[in-house]
């Protein structure tokens, strides 16, 4: 069937880009037949090509009416935000959003909101994803569509939980549950429980309530056979074994995470199960193993704009400079971590603030105060780019 679809498809754009007005009917139906498809696109792992059908067609969109305009608009930027294409979500899913806003199509100004507002969550723009996710959130109430408002509840807690507001998000991540339990939607309910398993990881919990709503968490999502989501909590569960110090055994979990995503092509999921990776090496004592995957972690970040995990990429980077020696690159390492989570609004989880101090410490006691305060000042100058390039001496902070 597969075959057929992309024959058919075919065979349309080409009759669309006839110029006749029967083209303009066929590319109308072009737009329309992508729209339907996204979903199949989309969870059998054709996100890519489903992109390139919705390019092509969107070029013939001149001539078609508005509502379906607005429509594949809107598909075309949910598939490029599957393929971790921020930019291009955030161009298409603005010119959508303004169309269904003229249009005073409430559904789609939602669907538009919330695909905006998780766009903007993913590019380390908090203070635009609120204000987004809450309108669409309010939009969703009013139609009574209690399984979308419950994403924009989900999404806004793991906002407060990187922020550490770990109350405002336990309360988001009730509200949640509740709705998802009405609903018995499994899926949903596995992806709220790993998220609340990780909410208390982060904010330094009790260790078996964490394990245990993860377990959970990987029960439901089993049961419904869907590997990319349950990623997720095997990625936590690495983080949970790890600091139970059974190094093996956590490394088994990041590397079946790390495959499951590349499976996908789910690029920010990768990076974070490789700093998991990076983080059984360091604690193995493997340090260019753990540097080489940082390294890897920091430019799968760099290249999909992904800015909530890249501060705690460049610090366990750090870490491992130290370990190594090389302290003046740790302090700047250090330096523009710090300034990223200040533009970002996210402070160093709960679970991690322990090891980071004893790592900064461990590395000023080496260097000396004075020269290790003027490494760190010359780091918050730097890009996270820049602050990778090895600097093993002190620099003015200018550069010169």
């Amino acid at each position: 069937e597969h075959e057929n679809l992309r024959a058919a498809l075919f065979w349309l754009l080409a009759q669309a880009r006839g110029g006749s007005e029967q083209s303009k009917q066929q590319a109308e139906q072009a737009l329309r037949f992508c729209t339907a498809l996204s979903w199949f696109w989309s969870i059998r792992g054709y996100s890519r090509e489903g992109q390139n059908f919705l390019e092509q067609a969107l070029a013939l969109r001149e001539s078609v009416g508005v509502p379906v305009k607005a429509r594949a608009l809107y598909t075309a930027a949910d598939l490029a935000f599957l393929l971790d294409d921020t930019e291009r979500t955030e161009k298409l899913g603005s010119e959508s959003l303004h169309l269904f806003r003229e249009l005073g199509d409430k559904a789609g100004m939602a669907d538009g909101l919330f695909l905006l507002g998780i766009n903007a969550w993913a590019r380390g723009r908090y203070t635009l994803a609120r204000p987004q996710l809450g309108e669409a959130a309010n939009l969703y109430q009013e139609m009574g569509e209690r399984w979308k408002r419950g994403r924009c509840l989900t999404q806004l807690a793991r906002i407060s939980t990187m922020q550490c507001e770990y109350e405002q998000a336990q309360e988001l991540l009730e509200q949640s549950l509740a709705l998802y339990r009405a609903l018995g939607d499994k899926e949903r309910l596995g992806w709220v429980l790993y998220l609340q398993a990780r909410l208390l990881f982060l904010s330094g919990r009790d260790i078996a309530a964490v394990s245990n709503l993860t377990e959970q968490s990987l029960t439901l999502l089993q049961e419904i056979d869907n590997p990319w989501e349950r990623a997720y909590p095997l990625v936590l569960l690495g983080q949970i074994t790890l600091r139970k110090d059974d190094q093996a055994r956590a490394r088994d979990l990041f590397e079946e995470s790390r495959s499951a995503f590349k499976e996908v092509g789910d690029q920010s999921g990768m990076a974070d199960a490789l700093v998991g990776l990076a983080s059984v090496a360091t604690m193995q004592g493997d340090f260019v193993a753990a540097r080489d995957l940082y390294q890897e972690s920091f430019l799968i970040l760099q290249r999909i704009q992904y800015k909530e995990l890249i501060p705690s990429c460049l610090e366990g980077l750090a870490a491992v400079a130290t370990e190594q020696g090389e302290l003046v690159w740790a302090a700047h390492l250090w330096g523009t971590a710090e300034v990223l989570r200040e533009a970002i609004g996210t402070p160093i989880p709960l679970v991690y603030r322990t090891g980071y101090q004893q790592a900064i410490a461990a590395a000023r006691s080496q260097l000396g105060e004075e020269d290790f305060a003027t490494a760190w000042a010359q780091g918050r100058s730097m890009g996270p780019e820049q602050a990778m390039v090895v600097r093993t001496t002190q620099q003015p902070a200018n550069g010169e």
